[in-house]
């Protein structure tokens, strides 16, 4: 049965069995003390090399800059870059997606369809190797360049000369805030991560998923969206929109604190399987037409984002560094 294409108002007004979730968010907020049970964790994901396949995880670690499996297995990590060091995602090569990453130990090893493996050794921080680089707007100022094999490698299967493969060896964010990024009540510089496009954490939930497939010739999964953290066994679908704060697990689990509605882009239009752009524009067209239905809870964001696709939401880390999350962890929301 086809799910009405109208959203319930009951997600529309951030009303959930009863409580009205909470949209209110300052910067200086205090930690809420007030929960609703909203989910569970059913996928953790993590994308070591920023726009090539992901890596699920049952466990992992929150951190200032994004889930971290272990000591070199973090999320966006490695970034590829052209000729001007600048990033290189998708966008420009939907290939990108084909590529399986696997560390082991201090060694990344990729692979790609009619392409032999390579493995390498992630590189130490010494001054020879030390690069800047440029991720959209702005510069990252201490990256390391992962050599001249990976960049052959990588310029000979993306057929463009001049790449490289870049990592992000510090444990603290380089970014800025972009423009639109000053503007939104909510997002701090403390929200964003090493090579993500925004924050250092991006949520969303199977029931939004599942409900935009109702909408679509061609269904899609969370693969087009790329999360960190996938949530299952929530009441209504879009309910994240109006969750400012999560808590993973226990009352001493980490707290994620959200920055903004994920908006949405052409990368969501390759599909994973086949590394190709969807010839409809899907599903990002459907999304923007979704966009007039929806609200995401505040005059302010409603206004800056209104002509964006939006699917899920992209999160800072609130509290929790080094703390675990687990498939199967139940997920809080705060509630006013």
């Amino acid at each position: 049965m086809r799910v009405a294409a109208t959203i319930s108002a009951a997600v529309a007004s951030g009303t959930i069995a009863g409580f009205i979730i909470s949209r209110r968010i300052s910067k200086n907020k205090q930690e809420p003390d007030k929960w609703i049970r909203v989910g569970t964790v059913k996928k953790l994901i993590l994308y070591p090399v920023k726009s090539c396949k992901g890596v699920e995880v049952d466990e992992a670690k929150t951190t200032q800059i994004g889930l971290k499996g272990s000591n070199y297995l973090r999320d966006r990590v490695f970034m590829i870059v052209n000729s001007s060091s600048t990033c290189q995602t998708q966008r420009q090569m939907p290939h990108m997606t084909l590529i399986h990453t696997a560390l082991n130990g201090n060694q990344l090893t990729l692979n790609a369809p009619n392409m032999p493996h390579i493995t390498i050794d992630i590189p130490e921080n010494v001054p020879e190797l030390r690069r800047k680089c440029r991720i959209f707007y702005d510069h990252v100022a201490e990256v390391l360049d992962c050599g001249d094999d990976m960049a052959e490698w990588l310029s000979k299967y993306l057929e463009t000369p001049g790449l490289r493969l870049y990592y992000h060896f510090l444990n603290k964010t380089q970014r800025s805030l972009a423009a639109i990024e000053l503007k939104l009540p909510t997002f701090v510089p403390q929200d964003k991560g090493s090579f993500q496009d925004q924050t250092a954490f991006m949520l969303m939930t199977e029931e939004s998923v599942d409900y935009l497939n109702t909408r679509l010739e061609k269904p899609v999964s969370h693969k087009n969206f790329r999360p960190n953290i996938m949530i299952g066994d929530v009441p209504e679908p879009f309910s994240e929109d109006f969750w400012t704060y999560v808590r993973i697990g226990g009352s001493d689990g980490p707290i994620l604190k959200t920055a903004t509605p994920c908006t949405r882009c052409k990368l969501t239009t390759v599909d994973p399987e086949i590394g190709e752009f969807d010839e409809n524009n899907e599903p990002l067209s459907t999304l923007k037409k979704m966009r007039k239905e929806r609200k995401v809870g505040d005059n302010v964001l409603d206004k800056l984002l209104k002509n964006e696709g939006i699917l899920g939401i992209q999160m800072g880390l609130y509290r929790g560094n080094g703390a675990s999350v687990k498939v199967g962890d139940p997920v809080y929301a705060a509630v006013l």
